[in-house]
């Protein structure tokens, strides 16, 4: 799915204000494709949008997948502001010492996600309403289906022990692991072992 507001081909003429609104569209997604409820994954910023709809929609939500989810449950570091620059400069030398810094091989061992990278930021612009936040105790203990929750050790955008421990405090079906010799890019950092993870616990029948 395209994120609405977010970096894309997407040219939003109606992005979500709140998040509620978030919420509200994938709701439309849902109901259009027929899905009453399911099993939701989500990475990165994305991981931040899937918290977001399981705890405004839990009941359509029947697991949740969040693979280092930006904010959510800990405030990012300094580390974020590195972000921008692509945006203020959309050079592939910019693109790159971005994409450096996420991976913990450097790169992500894909030429052309590596040359995604570079188009989105080259390319689109960023109609953002809703940005990703640290949610309350409260509002994570909505997250009452089974969540599994994978952060690299050398994340770089957050203190990822400190998300893993608020995690494991907080949500009582979660099953929180930090990845050894990972940064943000899980999926490409550890593909066969995310992958693993991932499909073990959607197929599990817990």
């Amino acid at each position: 799915m395209d994120v609405i507001g977010d970096v894309g081909k997407t040219i939003p003429s109606n992005p979500p204000k709140t998040e509620k609104d978030l919420a509200n569209w994938i709701v439309e997604l849902f109901e259009y494709f027929g899905i009453q409820s399911a099993k939701v994954l989500g990475w990165s910023f994305g991981g931040f949008v899937a918290a977001n709809f399981a705890i405004h929609e839990p009941e359509r939500v029947e697991k949740l997948g969040l693979l280092a989810p930006y904010m959510t449950f800990v405030k990012g570091g300094v580390g974020f502001l590195l972000g921008f620059l692509p945006l203020l400069i959309p050079s592939k030398f910019t693109v790159r010492i971005f994409e450096k810094a996420l991976c913990y091989k450097t790169n992500f061992n894909c030429i052309q996600h590596s040359h995604i990278l570079y188009e989105r930021f080259r390319s689109a612009k960023m109609i953002m309403k809703v940005p990703p936040r640290v949610f309350t105790n409260e509002e994570l203990q909505k997250l009452v289906m089974p969540v599994l929750l994978l952060i690299g050790e050398q994340e770089f955008l957050y203190n990822s022990r400190r998300a893993i421990e608020r995690a494991r405090k907080i949500l009582y079906n979660c099953d929180a692991k930090l990845i050894k010799e990972c940064n943000h890019a899980v999926v490409s950092d550890q593909p066969e072992y995310v992958r693993t993870r991932i499909l073990d616990f959607f197929n599990s029948q817990i």
